[in-house]
């Protein structure tokens, strides 16, 4: 870096000044390593050894003029090479001597400083050369890398301990640099909004000064405004509250005879109520006899289905007792055909007994015995017989009576199921009668709720027209003041704007 760029560092950034202010440092250094190598070997070695001061002598030289010839990047990567370079001389110094072990942390020291320069470069330069002193170092004069004679790894290791080192400053200052690089757009931009607003400032002060201007003359066009507008406008308003106070005299005499009106209609309103009541109630009680008159004749039609039931019942056993009887004379027949039979099989004995004699005597009075039993039988069958017939009509003549009583109670179960239809439908109609007049109820009372609302509305309509009054008078009292205070205020709008 020139000389002459050290001059001023007013317009250098924050990053150029981090860069500037660890050259220095490095020249510094470089310097002071010279003297502290000298020192040290006075002190630790007892004399002086002049091949690693002159050695350290050449390497300042060649620093001092590399940043006096070299542009800055350029220049930091020399430097940043030979202050760890310089360093590692100190190794070859204390070769043999238990220092020598320190002398290379102070190397691995030298090697962060170059992190100053906030450039990832540097950092490479200043490893490589420090890798380069020990590889060449070791492989040829072993001693003065701090080796012994073969102990490659040992070598190795050292190069992967400085290149690690630099890698990692490298990237630490790579990560400054950005940082940097960021605050400076950041500094950029503030001073950029700065004379923004600068220049805002200046364009407002010139806005406002525009502004004054722009409000005298709007001042004194508002005065002339008031001044006609106004004044007229108040003119105007204070013929509009004479003419209100004479509508509002003519409203009082129209609300009047509205009143009365509305008053007359409140007492009709009334009487259909009353009316309507009425009317509500008879339906109620209407609707209430209907639905007795229901309940009567559902429970009557109950009673004619039963009875209905019961001869069918009735007519079913007496089929059946007929059929019984019609069963006991085809019984009687056969009874009555075994008793012919016995007589004639008796005859037939009585005269096979009569041809044996005295030998069929007893046969003759059995035969005649069973004669007369066959024929009693055949009587007691012949009654059996009327009588079973007997009943037999009498039971065709009850079943034909209960096929005509149960013939009637259809017809009144029928007609007693139209009068239950014809009541059910008396009944809906019968409620909905009572519901519209209950419906008609509430719409005249609404109706008359209606009319009380409008009497009240009506009077306070009188009331608003009275006050229209009273407010017509304060307004024109009102408009005089406004007139004065219109006359006052664009006088100081004429003084302000002067």
């Amino acid at each position: 870096m020139p000389a002459a760029s050290l001059a001023s560092a007013a317009n250098l950034s924050p990053l150029d000044r981090v860069r500037r202010t660890t050259t220095l440092l490095v020249l510094t250094l470089l310097v002071a390593q010279i003297f502290v190598l000298l020192a040290a070997q006075l002190v630790v070695l007892g004399g002086f050894d002049w091949r690693q001061p002159a050695a350290t002598l050449l390497v300042v030289l060649a620093a001092a003029g590399a940043w006096a010839t070299l542009p800055p990047p350029a220049s930091r990567l020399v430097l940043a090479a030979c202050l760890p370079l310089a360093g590692a001389l100190s190794i070859w110094a204390f070769a043999g001597n238990p220092w020598q072990t320190g002398m290379q942390v102070y190397v691995y020291i030298l090697v962060a400083v170059s992190a100053g320069f906030c450039d990832g470069r540097t950092l490479a330069a200043s490893a490589a050369a420090v890798a380069m002193f020990f590889i060449v170092g070791g492989l040829a004069v072993p001693e003065s890398a701090g080796v012994r004679g073969g102990e490659y790894l040992r070598i190795l290791m050292y190069v992967w301990l400085v290149v690690f080192e630099g890698a990692l400053l490298a990237w630490l200052a790579q990560t400054m640099a950005r940082s940097f690089q960021r605050s400076d757009e950041a500094l950029a931009d503030a001073r950029q909004a700065h004379e923004e607003l600068a220049q805002a400032t200046s364009a407002r002060e010139a806005m406002a000064a525009q502004a004054r201007d722009e409000r005298n003359r709007l001042m004194l066009a508002l005065a002339r405004r008031l001044e006609s507008d106004v004044g007229g406008l108040a003119g105007e308003v204070a013929g509009a509250a004479t003419d209100a106070r004479g509508c509002a005299d003519d409203l009082r005499a129209l609300v009047r005879r509205g009143s009365d009106n509305a008053g007359a209609i409140a007492a009709s309103g009334g009487d259909a109520l009353d009316s309507a009541s009425q009317v509500a109630d008879a339906a109620s009680q209407l609707s209430e006899a209907i639905a007795e008159i229901s309940s009567q004749v559902a429970r009557s039609s109950g009673v004619t289905r039963e009875a209905a039931e019961r001869a069918r019942s009735a007519q079913a056993i007496i089929n059946g007792l007929s059929e019984a009887a019609s069963s006991i004379g085809s019984v009687l027949a056969t009874i009555s055909e075994i008793a012919e039979r016995t007589n004639l099989l008796a005859l037939n004995a009585t005269i096979e007994a009569a041809r044996a004699g005295v030998a069929g005597k007893g046969f003759a009075v059995v035969a005649s015995e069973v004669k007369n039993l066959a024929g009693q039988t055949g009587l007691a069958t012949s009654e059996v017989a009327q009588k079973v017939a007997a009943i037999r009509d009498s039971t065709q003549e009850a079943a034909d009576a209960i096929e005509s009583i149960a013939t009637v109670i259809f017809d009144v179960d029928a007609a007693t199921s139209a009068i239950a239809a014809a009541v059910e439908e008396q009944d809906a109609a019968t409620k909905e009668i009572a519901r519209s007049a209950a419906e008609a109820v509430q719409s005249a009372g609404a109706a008359a709720r209606g009319c009380e609302e409008t009497l009240s509305a009506w009077t306070d309509t009188n009331g608003s027209a009275d006050g229209i009054a009273d407010l017509s008078k304060l307004l024109s009292g009102r408009v005089e003041k406004l007139q004065t205070v219109v006359d006052g205020v664009v006088a100081e709008i004429r003084t302000d704007a002067a």
